[in-house]
């Protein structure tokens, strides 16, 4: 062997190759740098990539490309085919992970995918290699997960404690939700979009955010949760809702729950054929502004002294209300106020009210083939 050789510009005396991604006993395992025994008998141009130079010290020199289960240590692409996960894997802050459109990742039971850095997915699938997996974890922020498809998972997508984080373009569809949601969000202002939720029979909710959560969900697809509700608000949370799709849910298309003070901005959203209620607020705040609500049990329903606005007397909201069992459901002291009024009411109204009254009431607001339902105390 030649020892002490020095590297000659760009052309070395020797080099080595080593797979980015391979299977070792029967899982995948993630290049994870260069090494030799014994130490310091070798030195690599380039320690952390697949391909380097390489100069050998002395005799004896064994060279060594190290790989790891569960950490995908430098950014990495999965090639086509099938790929067994050993248990729970982790991207961290700085790497990405890419995967390419013939490409699945298998989880086994209880196993989930800690992505910190990104994951952009080029259409490849995560799933479970039998049964159910966890899913995908995100609890750093910056953090980004695009262009997958997350399926048979219990929680696919989990946002704890970030100030920032990017969903995009991802569906997910083949499970329950087991966790009582498909996305949850807690404490965290992600920036959701492009999200396609396929639900099936007993799929509970779809996005829930909690724990005073912010950021946006837009542009997105929720349908067919045969046990849930589209998207839920609750613990002083203010997300911006907008430009979604929420139809064919079991209950709820939007539901802001009572447990906190904010004030969520839900706006041309397309809310329809939902099992219960468009929106449905109770105890809570929120602001609507040129959404869709037709074909529900009732196009809007406030209780227990919710309120609705579209931001001002004097701004119009732009709502349309149409083809659902009742128009706006008002009880227990709640507040609506839907701007100037320049809107068309028509259909049965279910308690004596002046022209006047039902003018404050549904300003802007266009109900067709339906019915306003008041019970007990409204401000209008």
């Amino acid at each position: 062997m030649f020892t002490g050789l020095p590297y000659n510009g760009s052309t070395a005396y020797y080099s080595v190759s080593a797979p980015a991604v391979q299977e070792i006993n029967g899982y995948t395992a993630f290049f994870a740098g260069w090494t030799c025994s014994p130490s310091g008998s070798a030195s690599f141009e380039y320690p952390s990539q697949t391909s380097t130079p390489v100069e050998f010290v002395s005799t004896g020199a064994t060279i060594i490309a190290q790989y790891k289960y569960y950490t995908v240590t430098y950014s990495t692409t999965v090639g086509s085919g099938s790929w067994p996960m050993a248990g729970s894997g982790n991207v961290p802050s700085g790497v990405t992970l890419t995967g390419s459109s013939s490409a699945t990742l298998n989880f086994p039971s209880g196993a989930s995918l800690t992505v910190n850095g990104s994951l952009s997915g080029n259409s490849m699938t995560l799933n479970a290699s039998s049964g159910t997996w966890t899913g995908v974890v995100v609890n750093t922020g910056g953090a980004s997960v695009s262009g997958c498809t997350i399926s048979a998972a219990d929680l696919p997508i989990s946002i704890s404690g970030v100030s920032s984080a990017t969903i995009s373009g991802v569906t997910i569809n083949n499970s329950s939700f087991s966790s009582g949601q498909a996305v949850s969000v807690s404490g965290s202002s992600p920036t959701i979009s492009g999200l396609t939720i396929d639900g099936q029979s007993g799929s509970a909710n779809g996005v829930a955010y909690t724990n005073s959560s912010g950021g946006t969900l837009s542009n997105s697809t929720i349908q067919d949760l045969g046990a849930g509700q589209g998207v839920t608000i609750q613990g002083n949370s203010s997300p911006t809702i907008s430009g979604n799709t929420i139809e064919h849910n079991y209950y709820h298309g939007i539901a802001c729950w009572s447990d906190g003070t904010g004030s969520p901005t839900i706006e041309s959203n397309i809310i329809e054929y939902n099992g219960s209620d468009g929106f449905m607020l109770d105890q809570s705040a929120a602001y609507l502004l040129d959404d869709q609500s037709s074909d529900n049990n009732v196009g809007i329903y406030c209780e227990n002294g919710s309120v609705i606005s579209t931001g001002g007397e004097s701004e119009a909201g732009g709502n349309t209300i149409t083809d659902n069992t009742d128009g706006i459901g008002v009880t227990e002291n709640s507040t609506v106020s839907f701007g100037d009024y320049t809107g068309l009411v028509r259909g049965h109204l279910q308690q004596h009210l002046r022209q006047h009254d039902i003018q404050r009431l549904c300003k802007q607001y266009k109900l067709d083939h339906g019915r306003i339902r008041l019970v007990g105390t409204v401000t209008a």
